[in-house]
């Protein structure tokens, strides 16, 4: 039987300031971290006990979709769609919508709120380069992202996608990730201490896990 791939959000981002199209990356805090799972017949397997298991053929992606600012607590679905315009800056704008009945492309579902793909508004994101080749920690594969910046303050939440470099076809598995806050430059509530997890990034010597993850 052939092997099911997993992903995990393993930390999540809580809070973000909101980042200037080309100025230097104010990254969500924590950094987002994603694990790499396997399994097969139901039963978790190491994916570094399979034999010709290479960590670096493995890439995950990142897309980000925007949350309503107010919970939906109304009995019909809302999501995000485009209006047909575009912001200033060029990037299409969207508005919310409100149904009864669930999309067919709908992917994920929080509350009464619908995360379709076509939502997604990863143009909004800086350095949203894919991880490419997971890192090894004690405790599995991991892919970290520690310098994802969010250039319009609202709520979010992100979608991971792994795919393998050496194979063609739909991706191997997605997860969706923890809401959180991009804030305005004002009203930013600061960055939290480092985690443990990021920490150990850090003395990995994982790229984007520099002094300041350090104790």
């Amino acid at each position: 039987m052939a092997f099911q791939w997993g992903l995990e959000e393993i930390q999540s981002p809580v809070a973000g300031r909101k980042n200037s199209p080309g100025g230097n990356p104010r990254p969500i805090d924590p950094a987002p971290v994603v694990g790499l799972l396997c399994s097969m017949d139901q039963q978790v397997v190491d994916p570094r006990m399979l034999r010709g298991f290479n960590k670096l053929e493995f890439f995950c992606m990142v897309d980000l979709f925007r949350l309503p600012d107010t919970p939906n607590v109304s009995n019909r679905l809302s999501y995000y769609a485009r209006d047909g315009t575009c912001d200033h800056n060029g990037h299409p704008t969207f508005a919310l919508l409100s149904t009864d009945y669930p999309p067919r492309e709908t992917e994920f579902r929080i509350g009464n709120h619908l995360l379709l793909d076509d939502s997604k508004e990863t143009h909004l994101l800086q350095r949203q380069t894919p991880v490419m080749g997971a890192v090894e920690i004690p405790d599995g594969l991991v892919f970290p992202f520690p310098c994802l910046g969010v250039l319009q303050k609202g709520q979010y939440m992100l979608r991971y996608t792994l795919y393998n470099k050496t194979q063609n076809g739909p991706p191997l598995a997605k997860c969706f990730g923890q809401p959180f806050t991009v804030y305005s430059v004002n009203s930013y509530p600061g960055v939290s201490p480092p985690t443990q997890l990021s920490q150990l990034l850090a003395r990995l010597k994982v790229p984007g896990f520099g002094s300041k993850y350090s104790t």
